[in-house]
Order: C-alpha cells, then structure tokens, then sequence
C-alpha cells in the first residue's frame, strides 16, 4: 500500500455508498499506475492540463489484481499504521457504520478497539493482514 499524503488523506463520507467508495479507490489506483508509468501529473490551475490528465488516467489500464484490490478493500477498514518523525505515538477513533474504532499507534505497537454499537464483530485490515475485534476487547498488533 502506497503512503499518502496526510493532507490528500481523505476519510469516508458515512452517506458514501459502496460504488462511490469503489470508484474513489478505482481513480486512486489510475493515478499511482499513471505515475509509475511517467504519465505527467497535471499543473495545478491549468484548466486544459486538467484535462489531458483526466484523460491520461481514463486510459490507464487497471489489472484482474487491482480490480480485486478495488473489491476488497471498499468493504473493509484498513490501516498501515506509522508515525511522523518526532512522535511517539497518536491516538483516534474513526467510525465505521455506526460504531466506533479506537485506534492508539506507538513506536512498539497498535492497539485497536471496538466500541459498543450496532456492529458486535469486525474484521478489519492491518498491514495486509486481518485482525478480527469484537466490542470492548482491545487488540493489540505489534
């Protein structure tokens, strides 16, 4: 999984459905692929680059595998926890249809936990692998 920006992070609309959740991750994959393949990015204000670049990623071709990525990844939570240099650790929570996630990063460790709420059991995704939480216990991932 690629590192993004924190400032070009963007966190789910919860009223997002699962297509506009798919066609979100689907454009962000064209652009990594574009890039790696020297596609030009676009020049910020230029109206007509715009264009061309929205029609350069139109044209990239996404693979059986990153169409499954696109799959997968839309249903689920997944996370790659890491810290800026400087911090020792970060703590937030973050909702994912109607219940609560808890998620604590330090340099040794993660911890995650499911909150009381409409969901009881969730499976989420950790550095490619999938950790399952239930509401109240605190998951630890080192």
């Amino acid at each position: 999984m690629t590192k993004i920006k924190f400032i070009d992070a963007r966190i789910a609309d919860p009223d997002e459905d699962e297509f506009a959740l798919k066609r979100r991750f689907e454009w962000h994959l064209r652009k990594l692929r574009a890039l790696r393949d020297g596609v030009s990015p676009k020049v910020p204000g230029d109206f007509e680059d715009e264009l061309r670049w929205n029609e350069d990623l139109i044209a990239v071709h996404l693979s059986e595998k990153d169409r499954t990525k696109v799959l997968r990844r839309a249903r689920r939570v997944s996370f790659r926890p890491w810290l800026p240099p400087g911090w020792t650790a970060v703590r937030f929570s973050l909702w994912w249809h109607g219940s609560r996630i808890t998620v604590c990063i330090r340099q040794e460790d993660a911890t995650f936990l499911l909150e009381p709420g409409p969901v009881s059991r969730l499976t989420i995704c950790v550095e490619n692998r999938e950790i399952n939480l239930e509401t109240g216990h605190v998951v630890r991932d080192c």
